[in-house]
């Protein structure tokens, strides 16, 4: 009975360390969005192998390691960059070559047990924060390509940070035990599967391993390992739906609106890639080749969801169907920063905007959710019916009619505000024809474009195209103001024509 209760406190205080570690693991990369970082100059050392060295880049860029080990404004790869936890805030450490605070005094073997197995040069447990986890499946030859590359770049003295926590918060050793729960079962090589493409497997190779994508797109447990059995079926970072990349969200998605995910921020049923998602295409992704940004299409594209298809209730409402499959992540907990779905005076405080702006919000997305929920088949009124769904539920939650809130139209694209932005943003390349951008007024260069269809026109401003940014550039702009500023430019080009009531 003695031996019995000892083991009992231990294993209390085993999990309370544990969870502290797993709280690490589901912190990684909760950094707010910076612009994009920049990476240094290779200063290869004499001798040293240029090939393996551009690869190592290539590889170093694969796995967005930038992001996390660069502060904003500070120098590539110094490390400093703070990771909150609700039990302290840990430091990424610098991993340029400086001997005193770097990789300098490493060698290539230590290197490659730290990323495969989450042990440093002296032997301690890394934090998970570290995706040793999905490093683990990646190549000894690319490790040690990364490694030259590492030793290229310029060497920073730029001091480590101290683990900011209280104890047992900081002791390395308690994660001896969580390793053998959630890391060591699962360890190994990437093995590729014989009855897949080529392009397939590449993709899966850079998905688990490097790319660590499962980090963030993966829901976690109690103890913050991630949930396996309900891999890449979606997760929540800073303040951000990671949303499911299996057969559920991605069905009606082709392998092309997935590559410009990647490549141009353009979310596959409209609006732009936002918060994190947006860092990592800006530091890594948009760097990658066409071959492998279509190699790892391909391979999220063949996801399946584990729990396989959502049960449909008989007589169940198409609008409580949409928001079981594609809004319940968010709105049932209250997840980034979405209302709960049962949160009635939420919901009151929104309808003083008007009910078509919040069918406006949801269908064209608005903050940190996306348009239409990330369901790229779902049409406008599918949505509208998810949003009646949603006020229903939480009236009968609040037991009283939430739909009496007196309202306010909601905001209209006009040509006043059109104007507003068009002198603000657009003007200075339409009024004097730079970077060939069709000058305001010219009919005949209007016409045609128009030929495209007012839908064309709008997107390629939203998302960008050729030359133009996307939005004008105004970053703060909303889908509805750059709107406004397309019609008020047609309707002064084309002053025969009525763009008013678009």
């Amino acid at each position: 009975m003695v031996l019995n209760m000892k083991c009992f406190k231990f294993m209390l205080y085993w999990i309370c360390c544990t969870l502290l570690l797993s709280s690490v693991h589901a912190a990684h990369a909760a950094t707010r969005y910076r612009d994009q970082l920049p990476y240094p100059e290779i200063t290869p050392p004499p001798g040293a192998d240029m090939a393996l060295i551009k690869k190592g880049e290539y590889l170093t860029r694969a796995g967005d390691c930038v992001a996390c080990h660069t502060v904003k404004d500070g120098k590539p790869f110094a490390g400093g960059l703070g990771i909150r936890t609700p039990f302290g805030t840990y430091y990424a450490p610098n991993i340029t070559p400086n001997k005193q605070y770097g990789l300098g005094n490493w060698t290539e073997q230590e290197f490659i047990h730290a990323m495969k197995q989450g042990i440093s040069k002296d032997g301690s447990h890394l934090f998970p924060v570290f995706p040793y986890l999905y490093y683990n499946k990646v190549s000894d030859e690319d490790i040690k390509a990364i490694w030259a590359y590492l030793k290229a770049i310029p060497a920073v003295d730029q001091p480590n940070k101290p683990i900011d926590a209280f104890l047992p918060f900081r002791i390395r050793f308690t994660q001896f035990f969580w390793k053998l729960l959630f890391f060591k079962p699962y360890a190994g090589p990437f093995h590729e599967d014989p009855n897949q493409s080529k392009t397939w497997n590449r993709g899966a190779y850079l998905v688990q391993g490097l790319g660590h994508c499962s980090m963030c797109h993966t829901p976690i447990n109690l103890l913050g390992a991630p949930k396996r059995d309900l891999k890449f079926t979606g997760g929540h970072i800073d303040g951000y739906y990671a949303p499911n990349l299996t057969d559920t969200l991605l069905k009606a998605v082709t392998v092309d609106q997935l590559t410009r995910v990647f490549y141009h921020d353009e979310l596959p049923g409209g609006g732009q890639v936002k918060g994190p998602m947006a860092q990592v295409n800006h530091d890594s992704l948009v760097y990658l080749k066409p071959d492998d940004i279509r190699a790892i299409s391909v391979y999220i594209k063949s996801l399946k969801d584990p729990r396989g298809p959502m049960a449909i209730q008989a007589g169940e409402s198409k609008g409580k169907q949409i928001y079981g499959q594609y809004c319940a992540a968010c709105h049932d907990s209250g997840a980034a920063g979405a209302p709960k779905i049962t949160d009635s005076a939420a919901w009151s405080e929104r309808l003083k905007k008007g009910k078509k702006t919040l069918y406006h919000n949801a269908i064209k997305g608005y903050n940190a959710m996306p348009a239409k929920g990330g369901c790229v088949s779902c049409t406008d009124q599918d949505i509208v019916e998810s949003v009646d769904y949603i006020l229903e539920h939480a009236e009968s939650a609040a037991g009283v009619k939430i739909h009496q809130v007196a309202v306010r139209p909601a905001p209209q694209p006009s040509l006043a505000l059109g104007k507003q932005v068009y002198d603000q943003h657009c003007s200075s390349c339409h009024n004097n024809n730079l970077l060939n951008a069709p000058q305001q007024g010219d009919v005949k260069a209007w016409s045609q474009l128009i030929k495209k269809g007012m839908e064309t026109l709008i997107l390629h401003t939203i998302h960008g195209y050729r030359a133009m940014p996307a939005k004008g550039g105004c970053v703060s702009c909303s889908n509805l103001e750059v709107i406004a500023s397309v019609k008020y430019l047609l309707q002064t080009s084309l002053p025969s024509e009525n763009f008013k009531l678009w």
